[in-house]
């Protein structure tokens, strides 16, 4: 025999507690999500901040200082161990980078001796000794190749003071304008033999006053007064201009020249980079620009080229001005 059992009662304060719980948790779902949101953050920032130190710290370490060092960490964790390892493996590249420059310097000092020597007794041969043509030619040759590997040595004694952070100049306040004049008047018989026109101008004739190291600063502007001599062809036109405004000085060296493929713009300040085209033109180290470059990061410039090839380049170099009187 089979009995069934019917309870009944009363389901209205089951139906207010549910509801009550049901509104409840829409009000404190989005609470809470805020809430843990917040945490999460909070938690990811505090343990993400040495990392995002360590990178700060690694993009300061360039070429030029190799001596800096990743701040260290007390944390105990692999954050500890990476630092360790990278500044470990800074200390290795600073001894290597350290070796190669002395070396190059080395290198190129002890080269200067026998090369002078070497370019002096070739000089003395053409204008003591009777030589046939053929042998004069020959010692006129070896004067040339001797000028260009002296000219190249200095260029790497130069980039080995610039790597070991030496660059030996004295910072004075100096008028832009008189350095131009002093550029423009070395170059103007170079480029007059080459039927060029060159010309300089400035904007006013009050001086331009900047801080910088005057043989530097002339160096600079030769490097680039020369390049556009030398691939700017015959009957070429070269304009030298110094614009002022505010606590600005501009520099545009233009020319008409052969110009720059687009896709050797990234790479023209490059060490030993040179064009291929520009390889059967005119003759050089590759060292020229680079040192260029060098010069106006040491002077706080900036130096920036606009070319197109067969119309010409235009090399710009701004610096900060100094009050005059």
């Amino acid at each position: 025999m089979h009995y069934r059992i019917v309870v009944g009662g009363q389901l209205n304060d089951n139906r207010v507690l549910v509801n009550q719980f049901k509104h409840g948790l829409l009000w404190t779902a989005p609470i809470l999500l805020i809430f843990s949101a917040a945490i999460g953050f909070f938690l990811s920032t505090r343990a993400l901040r040495p990392v995002a130190r360590l990178i700060a710290s690694v993009r300061l370490i360039s070429i030029g200082n190799l001596s800096r060092r990743l701040p260290a960490l007390h944390s105990g964790d692999e954050l500890e161990a990476l630092t360790e390892t990278c500044n470990e493996m800074l200390a290795r590249l600073e001894t290597a980078v350290g070796q190669i420059t002395r070396f190059t310097a080395d290198a190129s000092h002890e080269l200067r001796s026998p090369i002078s020597y070497i370019y002096t007794q070739s000089e003395y041969a053409l204008k003591n000794l009777p030589l046939e043509e053929e042998s004069a030619e020959c010692f006129s040759q070896i004067l040339r190749e001797c000028e260009e590997a002296t000219a190249l040595l200095n260029d790497m004694l130069t980039l080995a003071r610039c790597d070991s952070g030496h660059s030996g100049m004295t910072f004075t306040r100096t008028n832009l304008k008189g350095i131009l004049d002093d550029v423009y008047l070395r170059a103007a018989p170079l480029a007059k033999s080459k039927q060029q026109s060159l010309t300089l101008e400035v904007d006013r004739h009050e001086p331009t006053w900047i801080m910088g190291d005057p043989p530097s600063l002339r160096r600079l502007f030769w490097i680039l007064l020369d390049n556009a001599i030398k691939y700017t062809p015959i009957d070429g036109e070269i304009s030298i201009r110094l614009r002022t405004g505010g606590s600005e000085a501009c520099v545009d060296i233009k020319d008409n020249g052969i110009g720059i493929p687009q896709d050797a713009l990234s790479n023209i300040f490059g060490r030993f980079y040179r064009v291929d085209r520009a390889r059967t033109l005119a003759e050089g180290s590759g060292l020229g620009l680079s040192i260029a470059k060098w010069i106006s990061d040491i002077h706080r410039g900036d130096l920036s080229v606009k070319s197109s090839e067969n119309i010409g380049s235009i090399f710009q170099i701004s610096f900060g001005t100094t009050n005059a009187g």
